[in-house]
């Protein structure tokens, strides 16, 4: 049993739980992100690093199926988020976002995270 835990985050409009299971810490992100989110999607992203570095965790998943918008600051928060994880060779693990075909920003949007880290960074529908 791992002893890894994360306090969700519980807003009106925007969600992020995680949970672990076999190396692989899965973020359930729901909701809206916009510009009011980022003093908690920060500080959440550097918690799912610190915690995945103390833990055997080999990758990470953030379920964006019912997350509807994310706007350009939160985007920019994974982008901070992914920089400190190029940057840091001492434990390594792989990211995966698992997307929403209907919602087509998704697409548009995580193919730039993809593209800013792709030696650790893929996309899924």
């Amino acid at each position: 049993m791992s002893t890894l835990y994360i306090a969700p985050i519980n807003k009106e409009s925007f969600a992020l739980a995680a949970s672990t299971g076999a190396g692989v810490l899965q973020v359930k992100c729901s909701g809206n992100g916009d510009a009011d989110m980022t003093p908690y999607l920060a500080p959440f992203l550097r918690l799912v690093h610190e915690r995945a570095q103390s833990e055997d965790v080999r990758s990470i998943e953030f379920d964006f199926h019912d997350l509807y918008f994310l706007n350009s600051s939160c985007i920019k928060c994974f982008i901070v988020w992914l920089d400190a994880l190029k940057s840091d060779s001492s434990k390594s693990y792989q990211v995966r976002f698992v997307t929403n075909t209907k919602l087509h920003w998704q697409r548009r949007s995580l193919a730039a995270l993809r593209y800013f880290a792709s030696e650790i960074v893929s996309v899924v529908a």
